[in-house]
């Protein structure tokens, strides 16, 4: 089954490249991305039911970016949004290099509502990262955050634990 989004959902040119995803039960979510190659970031999110292919705009995040990395909560729904990238030019200037973004923001799809979380420990990109669940305690789930390169290209060797419970970053 191919899912489109239709123009009555995605204006013409406001999400021509969604770049994070997640999916819960029956819904596909869509958000970030640029409006082109050289164009501005979108916070605009949407989710499309893939029963029902029924398409629908979800609250936006409250930073513009694309390409964080997504990761998913089965158990709450909740769906994290780590990073990427901000283009500090817009689109008046395209050249304008790409700035890692430390943003941490979960949306909650019951809510349709987006919550800015305690900031990535540092600035880097293309990490490794993974949810680890706690089936007992959802407040003792944790996010950890591995690798990848800094501003500068640099790769970055250290790996961080976020605790759900404390909104808190731990070097491990």
């Amino acid at each position: 089954m191919t899912f489109v989004l239709t123009d009555a959902v995605v204006e013409p040119g406001l999400m021509t490249f969604p770049d994070a995803s997640g999916a819960t039960e029956n819904l596909i979510f869509l958000f970030g991305g640029s409006t082109g190659r050289h164009g501005q970031e979108v916070a605009q999110g949407f989710k499309i039911n893939v029963q029902t292919n029924a398409q629908t705009a979800i609250a936006p995040m409250h930073v513009r970016r694309r390409r964080p990395t997504v990761l998913v909560d089965n158990t709450s729904g909740l769906i994290y949004a780590l990073g990427g990238y901000v283009d500090v030019g817009g689109e008046k200037e395209p050249a304008m290099p790409l700035v890692v973004s430390q943003t941490m923001e979960v949306y909650n799809p019951s809510a349709n509502t987006w919550t800015v979380l305690a900031n990535l420990p540092d600035f880097r990109s293309g990490f490794g990262a993974c949810f680890q669940l706690d089936t007992a305690d959802s407040n003792a789930n944790k996010i950890y955050l591995v690798g990848g390169q800094n501003q500068a290209g640099d790769l970055v060797r250290t790996m961080w634990v976020y605790k759900v419970g404390t909104d808190a970053w731990t070097q491990i």
